[in-house]
């Protein structure tokens, strides 16, 4: 046949590229060099960010415990008609010319995913185009006696820039209490101009260095911390969140019928675009409470999970698209249907037998952890 198209405008190119997963726009950057030029360029990386955002997790990531290597949990991976139902396959992530051994996921953003390792060195990387960039250290406060840090990483809308936020703490400890002492600092570092600056300090009491990373969610990094000590001799639990656009801090009302003074080491999570609270009832049951609208204290609801092997030990790590919990524990995945209230271990292909507590949802995209150091002419390095 003689009446096909001998070829299609660019703009209708654009936006069928604009649609595809970033796996495969990555790959098709070697297809000639106005093709990389176009899929490299910001305009297009942000343009294929905006349409490709969604609530549902496409990847798990997370770091060996046996030999602190990084690797990616596709999930639903599609399978073939009558094959083994698989719900998910592990793959290792090598970092080109990177040898080092990972302590930590700390965050993820838009397909960018916050790292640290062994020697607290902290790493940016995009694990779809297996880019990496190392972040400067900055001068952290001398502790008098012991003390931790909480870190937390997110995207501010308003100057269009990525940054890590740090929290500094230490304690001097008598005999009779345990007092804040003035080493407490709050640090940020910005991406696009690749420098750290010190803002001043922490307004609560103190924070919880574990578990130390923040939870991102509508331009709000969020920490489970300690405000003072109520009449009973307790301390007021409640969530912090540092606004990454005029970086304050607000406090993020809980659910009124907790009890505030026993919060603190409560779970944060993001469950289907909202904020989500985990917490242990009883020895069979967990109870995840998620804010429908975001900072409005009466929309949180809560759900319940019975799970009956080691109910203790499981965290949540984000919702599916068809009603399912995804909870882990360090040695396996489970889903949990919220519908049928029936949980079952997830088949993961080539998981890591032990995994590092923090595994976090993250999603696929072009956007380079450099992205701010290339001028809009200049090309991404072909992947």
């Amino acid at each position: 046949m003689s009446d096909y198209l001998p070829y299609l405008p660019q703009e209708l190119i654009t936006e069928i590229l604009l649609r595809l997963p970033a796996k495969s726009v990555a790959k098709f950057r070697c297809v000639s060099k106005p093709w990389c030029s176009l899929l490299t360029s910001p305009h297009f990386i942000k343009s294929h960010l905006a349409l490709q955002k969604s609530h549902d997790p496409e990847n798990l990531i997370l770091v060996s415990y046996y030999d602190h290597t990084l690797h990616t949990i596709t999930l639903r991976p599609p399978t073939s008609s009558g094959s083994n139902q698989q719900d998910a396959v592990s793959r290792q992530i090598s970092l080109l010319g990177c040898q080092e051994k990972w302590d930590s996921v700390i965050g993820s953003c838009h397909g960018l995913v916050l790292l640290e390792t062994e020697d607290d060195n902290k790493f940016l990387i995009n694990p779809t185009t297996l880019e990496i960039v190392e972040i400067p250290r900055f001068s952290s406060p001398v502790y008098p006696s012991v003390g931790g840090s909480m870190h937390g990483f997110g995207h501010d809308v308003l100057s269009d820039d990525y940054k890590i936020v740090t929290i500094s703490y230490s304690y001097d400890f008598c005999f009779e209490q345990v007092t804040l002492c003035d080493y407490n600092y709050v640090d940020v570092y910005s991406v696009k101009k690749g420098t750290w600056r010190r803002i001043g300090n922490f307004p609560f009491e103190h924070g919880v260095a574990y578990p130390a990373s923040g939870v991102f969610l509508n331009g709000v990094i969020h920490w489970m911390a300690c405000e003072d000590f109520t009449e009973c001799g307790g301390r007021t639990s409640l969530i912090a969140g540092f606004y990454l656009d005029h970086e304050v801090f607000k406090v993020i009302p809980p659910p009124s019928c907790l009890d505030k003074s026993n919060l603190v080491f409560i779970k944060l999570v993001v469950l289907g675009g909202c904020l989500g609270m985990f917490v242990r009832c009883s020895d069979d049951q967990l109870d995840v409470w998620v804010m429908k609208e975001y900072g409005v204290q009466e929309s949180w609801t809560k759900f319940s999970i019975n799970v009956v092997d080691e109910v203790d030990w499981f965290i949540p790590i984000c919702l599916l698209r068809d009603e399912e919990i995804v909870l882990e524990n360090g040695e396996k995945l489970i889903t949990y249907n919220l519908k049928e209230r029936t949980s079952k271990d997830m088949v993961v292909t080539d998981a890591p037998e032990l995994f590092v507590d923090g595994t976090l949802p993250c999603t696929e995209s072009l956007l380079s952890p450099s992205f701010y150091n290339h001028d809009e002419d200049q090309q991404i390095p072909e992947v």
